[in-house]
């Protein structure tokens, strides 16, 4: 879910991977790591994140930090079921290639998703991997994307940052 890789941009001294199916997300992000002088350090894989996480934990391999920021997965309430369950399988598989101490951001942008349901669906995963996350930092918009009091659906970008134990 690297769209145009600012996650990745915003890491300035870290090696970075982008993972996206989209060619126009792999054109973005290399075209953005030329701007910010990260184009020896930010990869990209054309893959499925789902598939993708689920191999590289089956290659053994580990990360420090996992940014998980996928479209939106509810459209409304009748997705929401859905959508964690999506997001339960994500925080699952990238929990088992976090490194010891490691931290996972999750975010979603789907007014329908706020941080309880969000935090449910992380709590689970937790549970299922037998990996203890505690929440270090949650996440809202930016003040250029106000939260009417006449528009509750306006709140629609949430995060939690874990530290996995």
């Amino acid at each position: 879910f690297s769209y145009s890789g600012g996650f990745a941009c915003a890491a300035r001294n870290a090696a970075a991977v982008c993972v996206d199916s989209s060619p126009e997300a792999e054109r973005l992000v290399r075209r953005n790591a030329e701007l910010n002088g990260g184009a020896h350090r930010i990869g990209f894989v054309r893959a499925d994140v789902f598939d993708y996480l689920r191999e590289a934990g089956r290659e053994g391999a580990a990360f420090d930090v996992i940014v998980l920021d996928p479209p939106k997965m509810a459209r409304g309430e009748r997705d929401v079921e859905r959508a964690l369950r999506a997001y339960k399988d994500l925080v699952l598989h990238a929990v088992a290639i976090l490194a010891p101490g490691g931290r996972i951001a999750v975010f979603s942008c789907s007014a329908a998703i706020g941080w309880a349901e969000l935090h449910r669906s992380c709590a689970w995963a937790a549970l299922d991997a037998g990996r203890p996350l505690r929440a270090e930092r949650w996440f809202s918009q930016a003040g250029d994307h106000p939260v009417l009091a006449s528009f509750p659906e306006s709140h629609y970008l949430t995060g939690i940052l874990w530290r996995a134990d």
